[in-house]
């Protein structure tokens, strides 16, 4: 009996200690909760140069998303990226490499890793701009 009183105790002393520490970190979770979460884009690192060049010049960015990033990003939504916040301002879905707007201006490897995916689900063209 006495062993079970003890052992009750330390359970109770544990909880407490647990129940302290939840309501230290609690706040600091909830605040964590109610700030919304802004989804991630990110780009080819060899891009990075042409696309930052385009983003200073105050210009529209274009990238061509395939396979599980067709359909994932929409117009009017803000993300972030290796270049701040950037907003879809345009969205276009083909599936034929031939439709692509800016096909003569992909590299070779471009068109290859875009036709190698193109069967699963097409493409998406999107058009970004600094916020």
């Amino acid at each position: 009996m006495e062993n079970a009183k003890k052992i009750e105790e330390a359970i109770s002393a544990y909880n407490n200690i647990v129940d302290e520490q939840l309501n230290t970190l609690m706040p600091r979770r909830r605040d964590l909760m109610m700030t919304p979460l802004k989804e991630y884009i990110d780009f080819p690192t060899e891009e990075y140069e042409s696309l930052l060049k385009r983003i200073n010049d105050n210009q529209i960015i274009y990238t061509t998303r395939v396979s599980s990033e067709v359909n994932k990003y929409f117009v009017n939504v803000v993300y972030n990226s290796p270049f701040g916040e950037l907003k879809v301002i345009e969205l276009k879905h083909f599936t034929n490499i031939k439709e692509h707007p800016f096909l003569n201006e992909l590299s070779e490897a471009q068109v290859l890793e875009i036709n190698k995916y193109i069967n699963e689900n097409g493409f998406d063209l999107i058009g970004l701009t600094k916020i």
